[in-house]
């Protein structure tokens, strides 16, 4: 089963073509553009829609919340998600639009559907804090993450299905940050040791990525898998050749710990974010630092690019009583290939009750097979209905 799902999940996309008018970022190019505001506690998570259409929100009113981004509804708010009785710290949208994946701190992540609202499905798989939640290019499949020390998959054609476990990679450590390796049927994990490591579905580690000097927070594959970026609490960022294991160069500038990290579609750039509230952007290629966005808050949590690379949406914690994720304006231009819609939200709360569980999380965004920059993915080939022995 574990190398089905993976010989699926492993299929490389072809990269959606990038034509940029402009393909400058520096402090003179990005630009505030709307605080997305209704929220009532400090903000932990943004993602986007693979269509760039929609962004969701959330933190520590354990509320997510939706808002449009087409230019007649530009940052209106749509609706709320609610459930989790724990801080939110992670978010995904199914390629297509149909699902929205939240993980919290209270061990749980919920899948609602994006069009009703409603939960559909409660993980109750670990005993510890959801780190990732991500989808594969499809969005057949979730992988979340947990600081259980597991990562474990999902059939989304088989929630309902209880005889049906998910696949489960069990790690020595627990799990803050993960990505899908260029290696087949392995992972990049971060930890709190101060080495990334990837690691095979059994658990044990087959590349070790040294350097950082203490626990490494975040990691981000850049969606041709050229580059890996690892940040970590002794406020460097590195970047790393995944396939060889090589490190390339090291981007300090950071006054204190790393939060996340985020490529570009087109891996010019990296966004990322300290817990002293900075966001810096550097130019990949040459290493170098090209725009500071302006500080909003004391603690940046978490910055991605939309995937038409128009927006960066960042949460972190504001001072003040207006709390929600901001959205900056950069001068790019691109043509990303949309996902068909499943369907529109309609407005309102959630309703509803917690959809079925199991007992046996949900920024920065993934594209799973190609990298986590939150890009869209072309179709996989058509799935194989997985298999699992009985217990």
């Amino acid at each position: 089963m574990k190398k089905i799902i993976f010989s699926l999940i492993g299929i490389m996309c072809s990269i959606q073509a990038v034509s940029a008018q402009k393909d400058t970022l520096s402090r003179d190019t990005i630009v505030f553009s709307k605080l997305l505001d209704g929220h009532k506690a400090q903000m932990e998570a943004v993602a986007f829609s693979s269509d760039g259409g929609w962004v969701a929100s959330a933190g520590w009113d354990n509320e997510v919340r939706l808002y449009k981004l087409d230019s007649l509804n530009f940052g209106v708010f749509t609706r709320s998600f609610g459930g989790h009785r724990g801080a939110i710290t992670t978010l995904a949208i199914q390629p297509g639009n149909k699902h929205l994946v939240s993980g919290s701190r209270d061990n749980t992540f919920n899948i609602y559907d994006l069009q009703s609202g409603k939960i559909v499905f409660t993980g109750r798989d670990h005993v510890s804090a959801v780190t990732r939640v991500l989808f594969d290019p499809s969005g057949r499949y979730l992988m979340t993450s947990s600081l259980d020390k597991t990562i474990r998959i999902y059939d989304m054609d088989s929630l309902g299905n209880y005889r049906k476990k998910p696949v489960v990679m069990t790690y020595s450590k627990p799990i803050n940050d993960f990505a899908l390796s260029p290696a087949k049927f392995k992972f990049m994990v971060a930890s709190d040791a101060s080495v990334v490591e990837q690691v095979g579905m059994n658990g044990k580690s087959t590349r070790v990525f040294t350097g950082h000097t203490a626990k490494v927070n975040c990691l981000a594959m850049s969606n041709d898998m050229k580059w890996m970026a690892t940040g970590s609490d002794d406020k460097m960022i590195r970047l790393w050749n995944p396939k060889t294991g090589l490190f390339v160069k090291e981007l300090s500038g950071h006054t204190w710990k790393v939060t996340s990290l985020n490529f570009s579609l087109d891996g010019k750039y990296l966004v990322s974010t300290c817990n002293n509230g900075e966001v810096k952007i550097w130019n990949v290629e040459s290493g170098l630092e090209v725009a500071e966005l302006p500080s909003s808050g004391n603690n940046a949590r978490q910055a991605v690019f939309a995937p038409n690379m128009k927006y960066i949406a960042l949460a972190t914690f504001q001072s003040g009583t207006l709390f929600g994720a901001n959205l900056y304006k950069t001068p790019y231009t691109v043509y990303v290939k949309p996902v068909k819609s499943k369907g529109t939200p309609a407005k309102g709360g959630a309703t509803g009750n917690a959809g079925k569980s199991v007992s046996s999380k949900g920024g920065a965004v993934g594209n799973i097979g190609k990298g986590n920059t939150g890009s869209t993915g072309a179709s996989m080939k058509k799935p194989v209905t997985p298999t699992t022995k009985k217990k």
